[in-house]
């Protein structure tokens, strides 16, 4: 990881300096300064993507992908300087 990062969500999210995507209506994709911890690595999330009218956001990482309740994401966390 280069530049100084800022964290969040425990410790679980890294988030570059510059965040870069292409906005859709209902998705991200291209994703570039966004890490997430999984396990014991650090994944870049390259999109993300819901349904209307879904509940649920799609993290993709590459070919994988993962969906997470968008509830989680209604409070935004505060970031900390690495």
């Amino acid at each position: 990881m280069t530049s100084s990062p800022s964290t969040a969500s425990q410790g679980l999210v890294y988030y570059n300096k510059n965040i870069k995507g292409k906005l859709s209506f209902g998705s991200v994709s291209d994703v570039s300064g966004i890490q997430a911890k999984k396990l014991f690595i650090w994944v870049s999330v390259t999109g993300m993507h819901m349904e209307q009218g879904s509940d649920l956001v799609e993290f993709y990482v590459g070919v994988l992908s993962e969906k997470l309740p968008a509830k989680q994401f209604e409070d935004i966390p505060v970031c900390k300087s690495n």
